[in-house]
């Protein structure tokens, strides 16, 4: 009942903050008489973000209700709460085309999370991928109702990251008090060895284009292993704490994966695609 306490009121503040910086430089070239083509790209990024909150409550205001921001004649809570983490990155990628029948990429990248344990922080993640396209080749001309064939498949490792900004500290809370005076208490165990999840994708495919690519089909094949799962790993609960995040577990998965489009009517104001 606000009338008994001769009204009340609230007012928070909440700002997010987030900087973001990239740079990077392309190089894109042709040789041996045009056969070969090619980029390389080099990259910095780094990334900050910061969280703010302020709030506090209060009753017994004035009696004039025309006060826009009225100031409470007894304060009964306050809180401030924040949070921030911090992403760097240097980054590379790299493509080679030989006649636009063979193409072989690569990436590398190395990671740096304030999300993890100063143990390990950083990671090193990278890719490769090679494709043939068949239907460029001699050959292939005389291959009737086909009109387009290519063969590919890569392999990489790239890192997860989506976990709490302070997870692997050991964090106290100051939000109580003990005997009128500040007070604590631990909210989390921490764990210094946290890094990053990896995930390793495997994939190789067969696309195929029928009667001039009126009739398309995309057949894969894959296998996604995941290792250094990033989960709350139970714990006795005896210590104060039941759970703490650590890297535990692997999981697989893999199977076929089919894409199939046609276009069974074209024309110059009209066209039917089916998906």
């Amino acid at each position: 009942d606000f009338a008994a306490e001769k009204g009340l009121s609230a007012n928070s503040y909440n700002r997010l903050y987030n900087w973001l910086w990239t740079n990077f430089g392309d190089y894109n070239f042709r040789t041996f008489d045009d056969k070969i083509d090619g980029s390389i790209t080099l990259g910095y990024e780094a990334q900050q973000s910061k969280t703010s909150l302020h709030s506090g409550v209060g009753n017994v205001l004035p009696a004039n209700s025309s006060i826009v921001y009225p100031v409470p004649a007894v304060p009964t809570t306050a809180s401030l709460s924040g949070s921030d983490y911090s992403f760097t990155s240097v980054f590379s990628r790299a493509q080679f085309n030989f006649l636009n029948r063979y193409s072989l990429s690569g990436s590398l990248r190395r990671d740096a999370s304030s999300r993890f344990g100063a143990n390990n922080r950083n990671g090193t993640f990278w890719s490769v991928g090679a494709a043939w396209n068949i239907d460029q080749e001699e050959f292939f001309s005389n291959s009737g109702i086909l009109s387009a064939l290519k063969l590919r498949a890569s392999y990489g490792v790239n890192g997860n990251a989506g976990i709490g900004n302070y997870d692997w500290r050991s964090v106290f809370s100051f939000s109580t008090t003990y005997n009128g005076e500040p007070g604590s208490f631990q909210n989390s165990i921490g764990n210094n060895n946290l890094t990053w999840e990896q995930n390793k994708p495997f994939d190789v495919g067969l696309e195929i284009g029928v009667l001039d690519n009126r009739i398309s089909l995309e057949a894969d094949y894959y296998i996604r292993k995941t290792e250094n799962l990033l989960l709350n790993e139970p714990l006795s609960a005896t210590g104060g704490f039941t759970t703490y995040s650590n890297n535990v577990g692997a999981m697989e998965n893999k199977g076929f994966e089919f894409t199939l489009n046609a276009t069974p009517m074209s024309s110059r104001n009209f066209s039917w695609n089916i998906i």
